[in-house]
């Protein structure tokens, strides 16, 4: 997934971070997993789940007030399922 992600694959991006949230393969880093949502700007589902990260201050520090930007920018986007 990560040459994928870093060749500019969408999903393969998301997917870098879903392992870093989820410790698929990893240990558990909510900080790396933000880092890759956040280069996934592009992508509903990143937004979504970097919003999620925001609330409670999972990795980066909590700011509700972007997340509810970020929640907004995904949902506008289409997306929103973790």
């Amino acid at each position: 997934y990560e040459l994928a992600a870093d060749q500019g694959d969408a999903v393969c991006r998301r997917k870098v971070g879903d392992m870093h949230y989820y410790g698929q393969g990893l240990e558990v880093n909510y900080t790396e997993a933000a880092r890759h949502y956040e280069m996934n700007r592009d992508d509903p589902q990143s937004i979504f789940n970097l919003a999620y990260l925001t609330e409670h201050g999972m990795g980066v520090q909590q700011d509700r007030e972007r997340a509810k930007e970020l929640y907004r920018r995904a949902a506008s986007a289409g997306g929103g399922r973790r």
